[in-house]
C-alpha cells in the first residue's frame, strides 16, 4: 500500500528547474526584459575619460606655447599644405576657434579629442589583436603614460592629428 503515486527521477528533476511564476504573470504570457539603468563604461573609455578630463584641465590652465600660436595662425588661412608641417594640425584648430573663437580651448579642443580617439582606438587595436577588455586597457594606460601624451597631450602640434589617423590605419 503506497501513500501516492510515485515519483520519478525524471519528475524530481523536472520539479527542481520549475520556478514559480509571479502572481502578477498569467500563464502563456511573457514579459520583456527590462534594460539596465545604465550601461556600464568599458574600461578603455573610462581610460579615455580620465585622460581628457586631465588634458583639458591642463589645456584650461597653461597659456600656448610658442609653436602653438604659429598653427594658430595657419589656422587663420587654412591650406593644403605647408613647408615644415602637415597641415591637419592647422584644420584642427580652425574647427576648434570655429567653436570656442581664438582661446586656449578654441586652439587645443580638437587635438585634445583626438588624443582621446587615440586612447579609444588604441583599445580597439588591443582587442582586435587577441586582447581581453583588462589587456586592452593596459595598452591605453601605456599610451597616456609615454612622455610625448604626457608632455603634449594637452597642446595643439603635429603630432595629435598624426597619431590619431595613425591608428585609425
Amino acid at each position: 500500500p503506497s501513500a501516492g503515486p510515485r515519483q520519478t527521477a525524471a519528475t524530481r528533476q523536472r520539479r527542481k528547474t520549475e520556478r514559480p511564476m509571479p502572481s502578477d504573470q498569467t500563464p502563456g504570457r511573457i514579459e520583456a526584459p527590462t534594460a539596465p539603468a545604465a550601461l556600464p563604461l568599458p574600461p578603455v573609455a573610462w581610460t579615455a575619460l580620465v585622460f581628457l578630463a586631465l588634458h583639458f584641465a591642463l589645456a584650461l590652465a597653461i597659456p600656448l606655447v610658442e609653436d602653438e600660436a604659429y598653427y594658430a595662425l595657419w589656422a587663420t588661412v587654412p591650406s593644403a599644405g605647408y613647408y615644415d608641417h602637415p597641415p591637419m594640425i592647422a584644420w584642427w584648430i580652425a574647427g576648434g576657434e570655429a567653436l570656442f573663437g581664438a582661446t586656449r580651448l578654441g586652439v587645443r579642443l580638437l587635438p585634445i579629442l583626438g588624443f582621446a580617439a587615440t586612447t579609444m582606438l588604441v583599445g580597439r587595436i588591443a582587442l582586435l589583436a587577441g586582447g581581453n577588455r583588462r589587456t586592452a586597457r593596459a595598452a591605453a594606460l601605456m599610451l597616456n603614460a609615454t612622455l610625448p601624451i604626457i608632455a603634449l597631450g594637452f597642446t595643439a602640434h603635429p603630432d595629435a592629428p598624426s597619431a590619431f589617423f595613425w591608428s585609425l590605419t
